[in-house]
């Protein structure tokens, strides 16, 4: 499948030291497997309700506070594996956590 190819060709030549993958249950249980070559002792998955309660600030303090306690760095990426609700709060993490962090958006309009 493309999306898989050029996702991985774009995460391999942008290594990251630890992944922090935000998504919902639905495109998780769809698409985990895109993502499977990334080491998953080196990784965080994050599985949010695929709805508009997800946008709350006890949302994004959960997810502040699990990252406090991962091995994160300037090398990390936060990659927003969906659209809408993933987009919003994994932005806003990315942006709260640290403006070191690369963020990578996709969701269904996006052919990574």
């Amino acid at each position: 499948m493309m999306m898989s190819g050029l996702l991985k060709d774009f995460l391999l030549q942008n290594p990251s030291s630890f992944t922090i993958i935000m998504t919902d249950e639905t495109v998780w249980k769809l698409h985990a497997s895109h993502l499977d070559f990334i080491d998953k002792d080196k990784r965080k998955v994050f599985l949010l309700p695929a709805s508009e309660e997800a946008k709350a600030w006890e949302q994004a303090r959960m997810i502040l506070s699990v990252l406090s306690q991962l091995p994160i760095d300037k090398k990390s990426l936060v990659l927003n594996f969906g659209g809408g609700v993933v987009s919003d709060i994994g932005g806003f993490v990315a942006a709260t956590w640290d403006k070191r962090n690369l963020l990578v958006k996709t969701d269904k309009g996006n052919r990574l």
